[in-house]
């Protein structure tokens, strides 16, 4: 079940500012508050409460893997073996803020960005925990003003 919906100009542009990311410490800032400001793609567990995927690395540490289109989706999920028998991928629409939430509640150490693509970037716990702490008290100063 392959998707073959274009994918749009936005993404395109933001897949440019993940693969330039490595190019230093700016540059992984800058995807980072583009990053927040996205729609991602979240692989589920199969049943009703849609919990999001989660990977475990050798030494113990999980990483929340997450897409910014169903094209990375649906392959990973291919390659992973994340489809349900009869073909079909259980999956969430997710704003990036809400899901960066919940991976940092749920203790995971790592966020991946389209695994296994060559724009896949990598984000460490220490490097989201600012931005949204940040974006928390200005969500606050701002309902404050209302």
């Amino acid at each position: 079940m392959s998707s073959s919906a274009p994918i749009d100009t936005a993404t395109i542009a933001f897949r440019r500012v993940l693969a330039e990311s490595s190019a230093g410490e700016q540059a992984r800032v800058d995807a980072l508050v583009l990053l927040s400001q996205r729609k991602l793609f979240a692989a589920t567990w199969p049943g009703p409460a849609q919990m999001a995927r989660t990977l475990t690395n050798s030494d113990g540490q999980t990483a929340h893997p997450l897409f910014t289109g169903m094209d990375s989706l649906e392959a990973t999920a291919t390659r992973f073996g994340w489809r349900d028998p009869d073909g079909s991928l259980q999956f969430r629409e997710l704003s990036a803020r809400e899901v960066l939430k919940h991976a940092l509640s749920r203790s995971v150490h790592f966020v991946v960005l389209d695994i296994g693509t060559d724009y896949s970037v990598e984000f460490s716990r220490e490097e989201l925990e600012p931005l949204m702490s940040l974006q928390a008290s200005t969500t606050a100063a701002n309902a404050a003003l209302l």
